[in-house]
């Protein structure tokens, strides 16, 4: 017989009815004294202190009814910097499209689901309402319910167990007993991934056993696969796995998924179906004094890029070359110099997906994202910050977009959990107008990354080689927070008025990345131009602008950082760096990472 110790968690549903209240003197349109008819020139805000039990997954519940009007329409935002829509969480009891709630009913109630960053900004900023045709009658905010001995993993929530509960045991197994998710009724598939808790980000769980009296369970990557929902698994950790549990305990993610009782498990169970493969995996990037363990998941507010503590952060670093061709700098080895010896933050990974040998160009699929997968795990492994680079190149990004989908959606699921991921959707359109072409590919690529990881930052490329600034500044993507664009320069190339083109941009409230820059012309060989890129230098700490030097390898041309000759992927020495490599490490020795 399994000897099994239950435990369970509960806490408590909370509503909270809220009261509307004046904003500050400074807000420039008329505010509504009490809760009632919206128009689109009177706004109903709500303080901050409102929200702070908001969490992922809280519902703000409007109770409301139609007016004598053509339309009924409202929206809801965060009061951030420029004010950010809400409602891209999920909205029931009326139609959501383009930031606006269509109510369709005459009266009833409209439920708006917090995404985490919706949840975030809320409990910071506060809620403001306006629209047209709509009497709003009561507004309120629950949180989720968690039934004692029930969690509903839903659409991959999530629920901690803690290391108390582990403690006591020198050798224990898991057992996890689930149902059907009644949040996610028709799910055709379900899963479990197991992380250790209190990790930044979590350590996931997967070289260890799992089993199941159904013979109906596998490990695949890092997660869990059953085929039905109403089962008992029990997961056997390694015994490093086992101690990282008993130190920081236990999560539990899923999707299609109701968790009834979670058990510990001191004797053998069922027999064995599937066993996880023994990889290597990153360690976490909270380690201490590294640039994610001191500044954590960042954010975009405004113009500018904070880091978890709402201080304005600035990310440097290298960009690898195309991946096809230079895989050796993909490397722990390669990364601990950069953040150690040349004092970076943040690497790039440059995936061609059209040049010879790029990813839908004949290139090996399955080994270029392993390289991905092992660059974002050095990265992670040296507590970096990484840029996942779909390095569209003298092409239309809509050429790529079903491959775009399916690469950068594998990948954000896989590492979900980790904070310290940027994804650079488009490197550097070219015939591809920003209002029809670009932008459209944006907002097609953005939700499948936030399916998962739905705040992740997202850059997203512009018109001529990512110059073309001025065009998204005068059209950004309003219907997602966390947006940056890029923008490109080669210093011989890209002089004042290029430098005037960006700054204008930037006044106009867009934030920009410098996802790629060289010290050269815009060949990237030949017109090496200290004085040029010292102009540049000067403008990006104006602005505190981050930016990425193109490029890690030793290709024989001039915006290379190694030397031809030198054949090493680490650790060089400054005699086998180029001109440019010797500028751009010495620059960045001076920054604060």
């Amino acid at each position: 017989m399994i000897n099994v110790k239950r435990f369970v968690m509960a806490t408590v549903a909370a509503a909270l009815t809220l009261c509307a209240v004046h904003a500050d003197s400074e807000t420039k349109v008329q505010l509504a004294k009490k809760v009632g008819e919206l128009s689109w020139s009177n706004t109903i805000t709500y303080p901050d202190i409102l929200f702070k039990n908001a969490e992922e997954g809280s519902v703000i519940r409007i109770s409301a009814t139609q007016t004598k009007a053509d339309y009924h329409k409202l929206k809801a935002y965060a009061m951030t910097n420029g004010w950010t829509e809400i409602g891209y969480g999920g909205v029931s009891g009326a139609s959501f499209g383009n930031g606006e709630i269509t109510m369709d009913k005459v009266s009833g109630t409209i439920i708006i689901t917090l995404s985490q960053q919706e949840a975030q900004n809320l409990k910071k900023y506060g809620m403001a309402l306006h629209g047209f045709g709509i009497s709003v009658k009561k507004i309120e905010l629950r949180n989720p319910e968690k039934k004692e001995g029930l969690f509903d993993l839903g659409n991959w929530q999530s629920f901690s167990v803690p290391a108390s509960q582990f403690q006591d045991k020198d050798d224990f197994s898991i057992q996890i007993i689930t149902n059907r998710s009644p949040s996610e009724k028709g799910a055709t598939y379900f899963n479990i991934k197991l992380y250790v808790d209190n990790t930044n980000p979590w350590r996931t769980i997967y070289k260890g056993k799992v089993t199941s009296a159904a013979e109906d369970v596998r490990i695949q990557d890092d997660l869990i696969f059953l085929v039905k929902a109403d089962n008992s698994v029990i997961y056997t950790p390694t015994a490093k796995e086992r101690e990282a549990i008993k130190k920081n305990g236990l999560r539990i993610q899923g999707y299609g998924m109701l968790v009834m009782e979670v058990n510990t498990v001191t004797e053998k169970g069922e027999q064995i179906v599937a066993q996880g493969q023994e990889e290597k995996s990153a360690e976490p990037t909270a380690a201490k004094g590294t640039p994610f363990a001191n500044h954590g998941k960042l954010h975009v507010t405004g113009a500018s890029l904070y880091d978890s503590k709402d201080q304005k952060f600035q990310l440097y670093g290298m960009s690898t070359h195309g991946l096809s061709w230079f895989p050796g700098y993909v490397s722990e080895e390669s990364f601990a110099t950069l953040c150690n010896d040349w004092n970076t933050n943040c690497v790039r990974l440059a995936l061609y997906p059209g040049d010879y040998a790029g990813y839908c160009n004949g290139g090996n699929q399955e080994e270029l994202k392993n390289v991905v997968c092992k660059g974002i795990e050095a990265a992670t492994a040296q507590g970096m910050y990484v840029i996942v680079d779909w390095h569209v190149h003298n092409d239309n990004p809509n050429k790529y977009k079903d491959a775009a989908k399916k690469f950068l959606g594998d990948i954000s699921k896989k590492y979900a959990s980790y904070g310290n991921i940027l994804y650079e959707i488009c490197n550097e359109p070219v015939n591809a107008d920003w209002n029809s072409q670009i932008k459209p590919y944006a907002e097609e690529i953005i939700p499948v990354i936030r399916a998962n990881v739905p705040d992740a930052i997202v850059i997203v490329g512009t018109n001529t080689w990512s110059q073309d600034v001025d065009k998204a500044a005068a059209n950004q993507i309003k219907a997602y927070n966390n947006i940056m664009y890029t923008f490109h320069f080669y210093a011989h190339t890209h002089t004042d008025a290029m430098r005037a083109k960006l700054e204008n941009a930037i006044k106009l409230g867009l934030p920009v990345f410098i996802t790629e820059f060289g010290t050269c012309d815009a060949s990237g060989n030949g017109g090496y131009d200290e004085y040029q890129t010292l102009q540049w230098f000067n403008l990006i700490q104006k602005y505190n602008l981050s930016h990425i030097n193109w490029s890690l390898c030793n290709k024989d041309e001039t915006a290379s950082v190694i030397s031809s000759s030198c054949t090493k992927t680490s650790g060089w020495t400054e005699n086998e760096l180029t001109p440019s490599g010797k500028l751009i490490r010495s620059h960045f020795r001076t920054l604060k990472k």
